[in-house]
């Protein structure tokens, strides 16, 4: 016999959804302003790449959960005729696949695909100018999440 799944579970699901987004809005807001601040250390970027990257596989696993979308409109007050949650889902899953693409497209590597990450006396600074574009990825993702 199947697993029994039932609106609970889903309704479930859309409450654990909807406080991670909020979550990771928060998250990417507070490094946005830290990138903007002034200098940050390279374990400061890679660790921005660790988060998006499990936040984008737990946010995919939510929206491909069977009638989600349908349930989500049913049950969100005030939310617009035709609101697409699983659409909303993938345009915030590529927002945070973008920060990920723009952190390991301008993240200085050697030959072989190592960072350079650090010296034995210190790690690696990036300024707010190398975070320019980090920072607009930052905030595409935050406009995703309302």
């Amino acid at each position: 016999m199947p697993f029994l799944a039932s609106n609970g579970v889903l309704g479930d699901i859309h409450q654990l959804a909807s406080k991670r987004a909020l979550h990771t809005k928060g998250i990417a807001q507070q490094r946005r302003a830290t990138l903007a601040a002034g200098n940050v250390t390279s374990s400061f970027v890679i660790s921005i790449d660790a988060d998006v990257m499990a936040i984008r596989t737990e946010m995919q696993g939510y929206a491909a959960t069977p009638g989600i979308g349908p349930y989500v409109q049913a049950n969100t007050p005030g939310a617009p005729a035709g609101y697409d949650a699983v659409a909303e889902w993938q345009t915030m899953i590529a927002a945070l696949q973008a920060v990920s693409d723009e952190i390991r497209a301008t993240f200085p590597v050697a030959a072989g695909g190592f960072l350079l990450a650090r010296t034995w006396a210190a790690e690696r600074e990036f300024t707010p100018a190398q975070t320019a574009g980090l920072r607009t990825q930052l905030d595409n993702l935050i406009a995703t999440i309302s």
